[in-house]
């Protein structure tokens, strides 16, 4: 395996990512809209851009992470969907690892 697959992996992996924490994200909006809707909050209460861009770019490096990783684990062998299932499992369970740690470690802002 040479340095452009290898960075190819991690790229994909770093992609792969980002869409596990947009199936998360589709989720949490879900969520979050049917409480404002409750509560009658308007979309600018609740919505916060600089929180959903922060929570996709941490799906971004733990899916290059899982890519990494996926990479050493499955040398010479070819891609499965298997695999891709896994980076993209990776990047919705690790964004939500990350995020309640940060919630419960940082100060509230």
């Amino acid at each position: 395996m040479d340095a452009g697959e290898i960075l190819w992996r991690i790229a994909l992996g770093a992609l792969l990512g980002a869409a596990g924490q947009g199936l998360r994200l589709v989720v949490g909006l879900k969520k979050q809209h049917d409480a404002a809707v409750v509560s009658g909050k308007k979309w600018e209460e609740w919505f916060s851009w600089p929180t959903l861009l922060s929570s996709l770019l941490i799906g971004v490096g733990v899916g290059a992470l899982a890519g990494i990783l996926g990479t050493i684990g499955f040398l010479d062998s070819t891609l499965t969907k298997e695999y891709f299932l896994l980076i993209i499992a990776a990047g919705y369970a690790g964004t939500d690892f990350i995020e309640g740690m940060m919630k419960r470690r940082l100060p509230a802002m």
